[in-house]
């Protein structure tokens, strides 16, 4: 599976497509200020200023994709601030410093690549944030290099200190479908090959595997409770599951149970290292432990207007 990408850490290639805000839309969103001051502004055309608020509303309008890519990067932020908090993680200096190092090198490979040997690091440092590359290792790359490896510490220890069911997975979409192949594992069908051919979710080209889950994880409490009532080898279900107005029904094949790590923080943190050098974070992991986290602490989603977007989707 592929590792959790560093999320929005952009090349600084791509710092020269930078947005171009329109005209006003007489919206207030973006200020920053008090309701009397003028918006503060990010460019001007001629006489007429272009604002924080008309960029909001043009990335929206016009790069959503970047949109979310920024919200669900700030929220990241916030949650890890407080998640580390709670679990007691840091970061190995030694690690963020061999993180910074590669970063910079792969950032200078990226500019000769696309421009040219002409094209160097300082320069393009210097061009997009005014600043020299020192400055800029101190102050940008490393405080978001420094969240990203915080995040993987915190979404693999977050796992570890919770109960875990290892399980396997068919989901189907017909309740009839869903029994009769039930019917056929518990005759002796293999659950892997099964899944492969028959199950209608992306975990069956890895024969339904999913990640380990742990308590709270799943957004339907009676699934999570079935499973961990189950003793290992058990086959859970089909268990009927409504995902975005839709009824699903999943079948289980509980692989195994594994308890929670315990022991003091730092004891744990020196055990966490050594796990993340002999298993990266996975995409699928970091998008649970994300689901997760956002229901605890109640995210929730607006558009530059104010309204309510997105009311988060039931998970698995």
């Amino acid at each position: 599976m592929d590792q959790v990408p560093r999320a929005l850490i952009l090349t600084l290639a791509l710092a020269a497509t930078g947005c171009a805000a329109g005209a006003g839309r007489g919206r207030a969103s973006g200020s920053g200020g008090p309701s009397a001051a003028p918006p503060a502004p990010v460019a001007a055309v001629g006489e007429e200023r272009l604002t924080k608020g008309d960029l909001a509303d043009f990335v929206w309008e016009r790069f959503r994709e970047q949109w979310w890519q920024a919200v669900d990067e700030m929220i990241d932020e916030r949650l890890v601030t407080a998640e580390a908090r709670r679990l007691s993680v840091a970061v190995p200096p030694s690690a963020l410093d061999a993180a910074v190092e590669a970063e910079a090198k792969a950032r200078g490979e990226q500019l000769r690549a696309r421009f040219g040997d002409g094209m160097d690091l300082a320069s393009a440092v210097q061009a997009y944030y005014g600043v020299d590359v020192d400055t800029w290792r101190k102050t940008i790359l490393r405080p978001r290099l420094a969240n990203h490896l915080a995040l993987e510490r915190v979404v693999r220890l977050s796992a570890r200190t919770r109960e875990q069911v290892v399980a396997r997975v068919i989901v189907l979409r017909d309740r009839a479908r869903a029994a009769d192949i039930r019917a056929k594992i518990d005759q002796g069908a293999d659950f892997s090959l099964t899944a492969l051919s028959e199950s209608e979710d992306p975990s069956k080209a890895l024969g339904g595997v999913i990640p380990a889950i742990g308590r709270g994880d799943l957004a339907v409490p009676g699934i999570e409770d079935a499973l961990f009532r189950a003793a290992p080898g058990s086959l859970v279900g089909p268990l009927e599951v409504t995902v975005a107005g839709r009824s699903e029904f999943h079948l289980y094949r509980v692989v195994d149970r594994t308890a929670p790590w315990a022991g003091p923080p730092d004891a744990l943190l020196v055990r966490l290292e050594e796990d993340l050098r002999q298993q990266p974070v996975t995409r699928a992991e970091y998008d649970r432990w994300s689901a997760r986290t956002r229901r605890t602490y109640g995210v929730r989603y607006f558009a530059p207007d104010g309204s309510v977007l997105r009311p988060e989707p039931a998970g698995r």
